[in-house]
């Protein structure tokens, strides 16, 4: 029926449309030629990206930016769960759209309580809401949790095994949760599940509901490297740095028991340095030429 209201979708009438006309910023005029009026028609926002897609919880992200079409009077920025709900964990201020309304810049906070996982961003206009299809590539961003390895920095010595910590900021999800630790350089530390063989590479299986599991880390060599623990896509990786020295020297036995000044003393043990200069040899305090 012809009519003259204004409202979204079936709820706007009008009377004897003829022309239609857009301009650079994406509006639509409408000459309802029976009502004497040009009328603006509001078109709900098109998301083509979103970037960063993907951020840790406890964190914030600014600028947080989409792009699109007819974002202009873009009044939220929502992170909808897989029900279709915004999550209120998730909360984006300042926004502010270009000329064009073509890219929003917001400002995103995810708090510690947003569970790891897939978010589906929408923008709301006075044109309405864009595509909240969960499916839709362009439109996933991604709750990371945080893996911490404690201790995050750790000294050996050669040949001494330390636990290392694998702690989660969020519980493992039902199934558990695989996460692989990886030794830099295993020529200097390896690792290994308890009661495992040590090696360059292992997979720590963390149960369900829980937030931690234990690992052990041998050193091998003198020098130093990091260890990395990965559990995509569900948790950002955690890094620990590892320097392992060589154990201090021990004296087994020495001969002769006794002597004059000038006598030459050998001495047998463990943990000598090859280079001579890099060993240091006293009596009662005194230095000895070695």
């Amino acid at each position: 029926l012809p009519g003259s209201a204004d409202g979204s979708g079936p709820n706007a009438s009008f009377h004897l449309p003829l022309g239609l006309a857009g301009d650079s910023k994406g509006k639509v005029f409408l000459a309802d030629t029976g009502n004497h009026k040009i009328r603006v028609l509001q078109v709900a926002p098109v998301i083509s990206g979103i970037s960063p897609t993907s951020a840790v919880h406890g964190s914030t992200v600014s600028p947080f930016t989409v792009t699109g079409t007819n974002l202009l009077g873009a009044s939220s920025v929502d992170f909808r769960l897989g029900n279709g709900t915004p999550d209120p964990a998730i909360t984006a201020g300042n926004l502010t759209v270009d000329a064009t309304g073509t890219s929003l810049a917001a400002s995103v906070t995810i708090q510690g309580a947003a569970a790891p996982g897939q978010r589906t961003v929408t923008v709301t206009t006075p044109g309405g809401t864009s595509d909240p299809n969960p499916d839709n590539p362009v439109t996933k961003f991604t709750v990371l949790g945080r893996i911490t390895l404690i201790p995050a920095f750790q000294t050996l010595a050669v040949g001494e095994t330390g636990n290392l910590t694998i702690a989660l900021s969020a519980p493992a999800p039902a199934g558990g949760l695989a996460v692989t630790l990886t030794s830099g350089n295993p020529d200097i530390a390896r690792v290994s599940i308890p009661d495992g063989l040590p090696g360059g590479i292992v997979t720590v299986t963390i149960a369900a509901e829980a937030t931690s599991g234990i690992a052990k880390v041998t050193g091998v060599s003198e020098g130093s490297t990091n260890l990395t623990a990965s559990a995509p896509p569900r948790f950002a990786d955690g890094l620990a740095a590892v320097t392992v020295i060589s154990p201090p020297p021990t004296i087994a036995g020495f001969t002769p028991t006794s002597g004059k000044v000038g006598t030459t003393v050998t001495i047998t043990g463990s943990g000598f340095r090859p280079t001579m200069s890099q060993n240091t040899v006293t009596f009662t305090g005194a230095p000895a030429r070695v």
